[in-house]
């Protein structure tokens, strides 16, 4: 009997409670017709609204949110607007909980919706490093757009797997998936160009394909890229991707060598920045501005960024830190003024010891000038002692660089014995390249001990030995092959000069070994010039080519890994190009 009683009275709670839902979605569906328009009109503000402006999109929130509790779409675009408000003001985990509310009712009844949601959510992953659920959430949006056939969000969800796929390329050193980030971008951005309408699509897919090319040294490529996205920035009031375009821009001039318009598109990157309040791109362009400034040995300007950087990424309190400064530099400038009111005064009460003072200083003036002359004479005789032991030092040196060119050429015997009693082909050839390894480090030394500077290195003896060397070691003559040898760099100090001549050495010997199976007329270019304040050595033959997966996947070629390790000695970089043969670029 209770039993039964309690049935009766859950149906009637729940027969309660689907009556209170239904009047609640009848009060929630009944909008007036000026309802409707005024939503209307703010959904289509929001579609409108500008990343300049973060301010606003706070604001439209709040005013569609006061339309929430009579539409699911008014509602949802709220919660939107807030998510995009709180990542471009830099709170991350305030933004993430109102796109993952925003997720929940775009779900339901807003399919259109979710592309926008996931970029939200992908974005954020991204920008804390979380790669797997940033390229989740893009696949995710790529999917729905997909599924809509809605082409305006497949390019932009194309877009941010791109992005999301180089920075994970870029932190993980994978230049796989860098590269496949190119393809990607190159992939949307034809989608974009299709047809005018998705013109403002394309001013992103500009400044991300001038960054790859910025960071990767082609000049020509990321400012063509760059100067693409500038004025559709402009035509339509995109300041953020602004920031973006001269930032790569800057990039591209500072390392090709312009280092004052580099510098200059950088920081109208970051006034940018300030002025539509936009803290993460101030943090990143400051460290962009940090390395440019270490890279030209500018150390003081590169703490001060590196300072706002670190300021900005730990706080965000961009106003706060301003004002602070603001108040410690007038504050500076008070005590600067007290101290020089105190040295006047203190000036004045010394006026009256101004005679009594200068007999005074002309006493000690005597002295010190005796005591100054018995130096003279003490440091002279020291100059002259200090002379006696740089030239023993000198000989000595010389005669170390001698011995340790005997040693080595004994070590290349002992190995060049060594591969005659082997019968492994492979093994003898190891052995035969790693004496010739050998040899070019003894040819570093024995240029030392017969020149009078000893800690540097003739480039251009030093070369032609090298290469002279490895053609002899494969039983070739030199007219056997055309060679070209450039040498426009006088000297290098040792550290520079023996990882470079190991890299030629590895490269000579890897086109003597490969390149010319199927050549008639073989010929070699080896150049090594001095280009904007850097070294470029290039070295061309006209074989057969590298296959490009080997150079990117070495394998078990030792000889690649070591012209790559090399070239990361020499903090520079190395590439390798094909057509009508191999041309390695070393740049350092």
């Amino acid at each position: 009997m209770n039993c039964l009683r309690l049935l009766r009275l859950s149906l009637l709670l729940w027969a309660l409670i689907s009556c209170s839902r239904e009047e609640a979605g009848k009060q929630r569906n009944t909008l007036t017709a000026a309802d409707s328009a005024a939503i209307e009109k703010k959904i289509h503000a929001a579609k409108n609204i500008s990343d300049n402006s973060p301010d606003s999109m706070l604001l439209l929130s709040r005013q569609l949110v006061s339309f929430g509790a009579k539409s699911n779409r008014a509602a949802a675009e709220a919660e939107i607007l807030k998510a995009k408000y709180h990542w471009r003001t830099g709170a991350r985990k305030t933004a993430m909980t109102a796109a993952l509310k925003a997720l929940r009712m775009v779900n339901r009844s807003l399919p259109e919706k979710l592309p926008a949601v996931y970029a939200i959510i992908g974005n954020l992953h991204k920008e804390q490093g979380n790669y797997k659920m940033a390229l989740e959430s893009a696949a995710n949006g790529l999917a729905v757009a997909q599924r809509l056939k809605d082409t305006t969000n497949i390019i932009y969800m194309l877009r941010l797997q791109a992005m999301f796929t180089k920075a994970y390329g870029a932190d993980h050193n994978d230049s796989t998936a860098i590269r496949k980030s190119l393809r990607l971008h190159m992939q949307g951005l034809k989608l974009a160009e299709s047809n005018l309408k998705y013109e403002s699509s394309r001013i992103a897919y500009y400044d991300n394909i001038s960054q790859y090319y910025a960071e990767r040294g082609n000049f020509e490529k990321a400012v063509y890229y760059g100067g693409k996205s500038v004025p559709l920035c402009y035509k339509y009031n995109r300041k953020t991707s602004l920031t973006y375009a001269y930032n790569w821009l800057g990039m591209a001039y500072f390392k090709h060598g312009d280092t004052r318009t580099g510098l200059d598109y950088i920081y109208k990157a970051l006034s940018i920045s300030r002025e539509i309040h936009n803290p993460f791109r101030e943090m990143e362009l400051n460290l962009a501005l940090y390395n440019c400034y270490l890279d030209a040995g500018q150390y003081k300007p590169a703490m001060m960024n590196f300072s706002r950087y670190n300021s900005i990424r730990d706080s965000l309190n961009v106003l706060n830190n301003t004002r602070q400064i603001a108040e410690l530099h007038l504050q500076y400038e008070t005590d600067k003024k007290n101290h020089q009111i105190s040295l006047l005064e203190k000036l004045n009460r010394s006026q009256s010891f101004i005679v009594t003072g200068l007999i005074i200083g002309i006493v000690v003036v005597l002295l010190l000038s005796g005591l100054l002359l018995r130096l003279y004479r003490a440091i002279k005789q020291r100059n002259r002692q200090i002379t006696e032991q740089s030239d023993k030092l000198e000989v000595l040196m010389k005669e170390l660089h001698h011995r340790v060119k005997n040693n080595l050429q004994v070590v290349s015997s002992l190995l060049n014995l060594q591969s005659n009693r082997l019968t492994d082909p492979q093994a003898k050839q190891s052995v035969l390249v790693g004496k010739q390894r050998i040899e070019t480090m003894a040819l570093i030394h024995g240029s030392l001990y017969r020149q009078e500077n000893i800690s540097m290195v003739n480039m251009n003896e030093y070369v032609r030995n090298v290469v002279e060397s490895v053609i002899k070691s494969f039983g070739k003559e030199e007219n056997v092959i055309d060679l070209h040898i450039t040498v426009e760099v006088p000297e290098l100090d040792m550290d520079q000069a023996l990882p470079l001549g190991l890299i030629i050495n590895e490269w000579v010997t890897n086109v003597l070994k490969h390149a010319y199976t199927d050549t008639e007329m073989p010929s070699l270019v080896l150049d090594l010039k001095s280009e904007d304040s850097k070294f470029k050595l290039t070295i061309k033959d006209n074989g057969v080519g590298m296959d490009e997966e080997k150079w990117h996947q070495p394998g078990n070629s030792f000889g690649i890994k070591l012209i790559k390790v090399l070239s990361k000695q020499l903090k520079g970089n190395c590439s390798m190009e094909q057509g009508s043969g191999t041309r390695l670029n070393v740049i350092f």
